[in-house]
């Protein structure tokens, strides 16, 4: 497990804030309060996306499925519909800017498809007719789509989409989860992951190029509500239902999915929905549960949780910063609808934890893209000569950040947006590079004015 990570408040006082941390419901002109959010996207602290579960507004299978939009961290929210879609689950969303996201739907009966807007959702273009589960874009050009028969990817925003060969096989109805939009799905740096209902976990170290599959210890029938990576080895996978009954598990693995190990999950029944917090110590996760009103969080890996909320139901978690999360509700009475994170529990750690990693990595940086000021992350598993250093697209180098001997551990610092004359660099893509000894990767961030 995880050591304990350290938070800027004494801990004292984190206990005094834990007291009245909570989710604060969000004025949402235009749904029914007891519609459920399904899947929700944090692009940063002001712009989220997320789509919403209308099936309850008329007729069964009859409905007009919505998505919700806000570039102002929540105060105002834009309710509309995704042109051309009726009758269909909206499962899950990826959005890169406040114009730019892509929708998945699925109808349970052999329709849907994939649509695209680039205009803040005024119009959508449908890009496949297959009925999709879930989506995941990396950048503007590439992207994963899982669907119930398989797994295709992009390199062109959408336009076109290749199945991808060699996949390994899906199980019968592996991939078909009403529950668990993009919850069962995970990213760290070009890795990404996705849970199954068959307690099986398939992982892509490049892109959605190829795929492995690995059998959890969760059990052969659990369904997988939720993954959440912190890197591209340390995870965990989450479920509540094992084929029989409803039970949560808990799996953690440190080698990128190859192989999970089970740990204590939460109490409440019904687990659906965990993500670690981004700016936080990396032990941080917050969970959500539904099917019995709760949240909950754990600061030290997933050893211990503490209640935040057992008032409502929540089927979705998405964290932009320590203090820009949203939740999405679960419909059941009057819980449905978005909630935002309020309170000071989860504080920006400042300081390195000090944990040693197993391994040598590099994390996206965070937030990205990022205006004024972005932190970017690396894990030394023994002292080395380090140099980080941000580089134009020339391989000019714009900025070096740290070049000094640094002992093993989790490293953080920060870039404000100068280069060396203390001078803001211009609006683009830029790539900060890491070496330490003989070790060395790279990674793209992006500068936004």
């Amino acid at each position: 497990m995880f050591k304990k990570a350290l938070y800027l408040l004494p801990p004292m006082l984190l206990h005094a804030a834990i007291a009245w941390a909570q989710w604060q419901p969000q004025t949402v002109t235009g749904v029914n309060p007891n519609h459920s959010i399904l899947s929700i996207a944090a692009v940063d602290e002001n712009v989220v996306w997320a789509v919403v579960d209308t099936n309850y507004e008329g007729t069964p299978m009859n409905f007009t499925p919505k998505f919700l939009r806000t570039t102002d961290g929540g105060v105002t929210w834009k309710v509309g519909t995704v042109t051309g879609v009726k009758n269909s689950f909206l499962m899950d969303i990826a959005a890169l800017d406040s114009n730019t996201a892509w929708a998945t739907t699925n109808n349970f009966a052999g329709g849907g498809g994939i649509y695209k807007t680039t205009n803040g959702g005024a119009s959508w273009t449908r890009q496949i007719s297959t009925a999709c589960v879930f989506i995941y874009f990396f950048d503007a050009q590439n992207g994963v789509q899982v669907n119930l028969t398989g797994i295709g990817r992009t390199n062109n925003g959408g336009s076109t989409w290749q199945t991808v060969a060699n996949v390994p096989p899906a199980l019968p109805n592996e991939f078909n989860l009403i529950y668990s939009s993009n919850n069962a799905r995970a990213q760290a740096g070009d890795t990404i992951w996705v849970g199954t209902s068959k307690g099986r976990v398939y992982r892509s170290a490049n892109r959605g190029q190829t795929w492995t599959v690995a059998q959890t210890s969760l059990g052969q029938n659990a369904q997988i509500h939720s993954l959440a990576f912190r890197n591209g080895r340390s995870g965990l996978a989450a479920s509540a239902y094992d084929g029989t009954s409803f039970k949560n598990q808990m799996a953690e693995t440190n080698d990128g999915g190859v192989t999970w190990t089970t740990i204590p999950a939460p109490a409440s029944p019904m687990l659906t929905s965990i993500t670690y917090v981004p700016g936080t110590a990396n032990s941080h996760v917050l969970v959500s549960a539904t099917f019995r009103p709760g949240s909950s969080y754990t600061s030290d890996g997933g050893a211990t949780w503490t209640n935040v909320d057992n008032s409502r139901y929540y089927i979705a978690v998405a964290f932009a910063s320590p203090s820009a999360g949203w939740a999405g509700g679960y419909t059941t009475a009057t819980f449905g609808g978005m909630y935002k994170w309020v309170g000071p529990v989860l504080e920006v750690a400042e300081r390195n934890d000090e944990r040693v990693p197993i391994g040598f990595e590099l994390s996206q940086n965070y937030p990205n893209p990022f205006n004024p000021s972005t932190i970017i992350q690396y894990e030394l598993p023994h002292a080395s000569q380090v140099r980080l250093a941000i580089y134009n697209l020339l391989g000019e180098r714009v900025r070096t950040l740290v070049d000094a001997k640094e002992s093993a551990g989790v490293k953080r610092v920060t870039w404000d947006g100068r280069n060396e004359r203390g001078e803001r660099v211009s609006t683009g893509v830029y790539v900060y590079r890491l070496d330490a000894g003989e070790l060395s990767t790279a990674k793209r961030l992006l500068f936004m004015k």
